[in-house]
């Protein structure tokens, strides 16, 4: 993986963060109306440019190398949990602290921030490769994601296997059937599919860019132990993870989407589900975004290794 061509990737991502950034802070965005562009992403262009990367292409080569990315995909998940289960054992945390770290830890930016990137890296056709690593991704956050976030709180709360019923889910599985069956879809749906999920990209930067404008700077500097989990989240995670699982007999590009994968920042949903099932929002926010700027240099520097 070519580090300059990622940095210089990550820098126009980082421009299009930057845009949502100065459009919230003049005026021309409000928190509601950036609630409403993140919900058309989530549930509409995202799923989009998921099936996208599969209408009219064929599997190629890509077809073979499933089987290794589907164990990369599942060993990753493996491995990003117990290093946060490590991070809380190491800081002798209480649970309802150990629990948002553990949440921040399990669950990456991999469709916010994993597809735009991929999508510019190495094209179109590879965002088949993280389909895998979202499948797995939302059955665990809308379970085990949950579970953690519950035990933030000390309110009762109940788990609704529905929550499992989303469009980008729905998109994840149509994407796998339609790659592996090699199923045509018609013309005028692989135009739409493309033109609306080509939308993914620019929204899903401006969205981020929006949530960084509405936090308090001051707030992101002042808790030691949160300088301390970045530290851990955005370098000894993804360097650990590379140097363990390149030992694998992996394809390059399967590994490459890995290390890309490894070294993402916090998902939003952490952030959702720790204002959501305890209130704790402000506090998990604030390490997303710092993880989420820090990226456009760790990622880069992570690719080098």
């Amino acid at each position: 993986m070519k580090a300059l061509l990622l940095f210089q990737q990550m820098l126009v991502l980082f421009a299009m963060m930057m845009t949502g950034f100065l459009a919230y802070r003049l005026g021309w965005v409000d928190r509601h109306g950036g609630q409403k562009v993140t919900t058309l992403v989530v549930k509409v262009f995202n799923p989009l440019m998921i099936l996208s990367s599969v209408t009219g292409k064929r599997s190629g080569d890509a077809g073979s190398l499933m089987g290794q990315n589907l164990l990369l995909a599942m060993l990753y998940f493996v491995f990003v949990i117990l290093c946060g289960y490590l991070y809380c054992f190491i800081r002798k945390l209480p649970r309802k602290d150990g629990n948002m770290y553990l949440l921040l830890t399990s669950f990456s930016n991999l469709g916010f921030m994993g597809i735009p990137v991929v999508r510019a890296v190495f094209g179109p056709e590879y965002i088949i490769f993280i389909v895998f690593y979202l499948l797995i991704f939302n059955i665990l956050v809308y379970t085990y994601g949950i579970f953690l976030a519950m035990g933030m709180s000390d309110k009762k709360h109940s788990f609704s296997a529905k929550s499992l019923l989303n469009t980008g889910m729905a998109a994840c599985l149509v994407s796998v059937v339609l790659f592996f069956f090699q199923i045509q879809v018609p013309d005028p749906v692989v135009t739409f599919c493309s033109y609306m999920g080509d939308t993914a990209v620019p929204l899903s930067m401006i969205v981020i860019g929006i949530s960084l404008a509405q936090s308090s700077f001051s707030d992101l500097f002042r808790n030691r132990e949160t300088w301390i989990y970045l530290l851990f989240k955005m370098i000894l995670v993804p360097v650990a993870g590379v140097l363990l699982f390149r030992l694998l007999p992996v394809n390059t590009e399967v590994f490459s989407i890995f290390t890309l994968m490894v070294s993402m920042p916090c998902a939003a949903i952490a952030g959702m589900f720790s204002q959501e099932y305890a209130g704790r929002g402000d506090e998990a926010n604030r390490i997303i975004l710092l993880t989420t700027v820090l990226s456009v240099i760790t990622i880069p520097l992570i690719s080098l290794i």
